[in-house]
């Protein structure tokens, strides 16, 4: 049964804020790259694009989690299941769970072990991935 009021209304606010983290997980993308260019050409990367990315990123996953919880809220509210439309919930959940690995690598990225830069970076690129598949789930059900 849907219910009508305010939390009814919250499903464009819901997607702004996912589009926003979104945006700025590209934001966070640009920046490794950077990073991982300078690096790969064997020279200094910027300590400000270093600090930066490194406080934006448990940030962003926390967002990123905070994100499918308001989904899962307003769906559940509405509709009294989180599977009302379960690739856009499977998506989300996957992605907040890919921040937390992106984190959890980074977090085991020492000196120049590649190894780990690679995985963190491979991550990133496939979470920029579900993050575009998830805005066009959202779009259909917005406005489809």
């Amino acid at each position: 049964m849907e219910h009508i009021g305010v939390i009814s209304g919250l499903a464009p606010v819901h997607a702004l804020f996912n589009a926003t983290i979104a945006l700025f997980c590209l934001c966070q993308a640009a920046l490794g790259l950077i990073i991982r260019m300078r690096r790969g050409k064997s020279a200094r990367p910027s300590l400000i694009a270093i600090k930066t990315h490194r406080k934006m990123g448990p940030a962003l996953v926390i967002a990123g989690a905070l994100g499918v919880l308001s989904g899962w809220t307003l769906v559940f509210y509405n509709y009294g299941s989180l599977f009302r439309y379960p690739y856009h919930s499977l998506t989300g959940l996957t992605i907040a769970l890919l921040l937390a690995v992106v984190y959890a690598v980074s977090k085991k990225i020492r000196g120049a072990d590649s190894r780990m830069r690679t995985i963190h970076f491979s991550l990133g690129v496939l979470v920029l991935g579900l993050y575009s598949l998830q805005i066009y789930l959202g779009m259909r059900i917005l406005y489809w």
